[in-house]
């Protein structure tokens, strides 16, 4: 079978390919830039679900200690050789998926009872730090905003 395209739609998916790469660099953008504080505390007054909110807190926090036991236990099934053959390394992918596993599970548990002790009401409130807002920048960049939107609606 032979492969053919419309001029249109390759332009059609050229264009969708720079529209997801633009959203996804100004996701890492705004995460790599801006503290989890803060973008729970922008969500809270956006009026998204608490408990949603309560969840992605819950999760930032309990990524890193995850990430840290998993490269704990790579580290040391390296050092004991653990990825010497494919057949076992299969069997310590399956070692480390199980103990990081597990201590998700203690750890989640042992929060829960933590809560549970204070007296936990069902939101886990952070105090936002007050900030300083710096007027040229804010200016300079919708400045930047809405001549990229000028030329956006130039280009079409």
């Amino acid at each position: 079978s032979r492969f053919w395209s419309a001029p249109a739609s390759i332009e059609r998916s050229v264009e969708t390919i720079g529209r997801s790469l633009a959203a996804a660099s100004a996701l890492m953008m705004l995460a790599l830039t801006t503290p989890m504080t803060d973008l729970l505390t922008a969500a809270r007054r956006a009026k998204v679900p608490a408990t949603m909110v309560e969840i992605a807190g819950l999760v930032y926090r309990m990524l890193f200690v995850l990430l840290d036991v998993a490269g704990n236990v790579r580290a040391t099934q390296e050092a004991r050789l653990g990825y010497a053959s494919a057949r076992i390394a299969r069997a310590s992918v399956a070692s480390l998926l199980s103990a990081t596993l597990r201590t998700a599970w203690v750890r989640a548990q042992r929060l829960g009872e933590g809560l549970e002790g204070r007296g936990f009401d069902g939101a886990l409130v952070v105090t936002p730090r007050a900030q300083n807002v710096s007027v040229p920048f804010v200016g300079l960049s919708a400045c930047v905003v809405m001549a990229l939107g000028v030329v956006a609606v130039m280009t079409r």
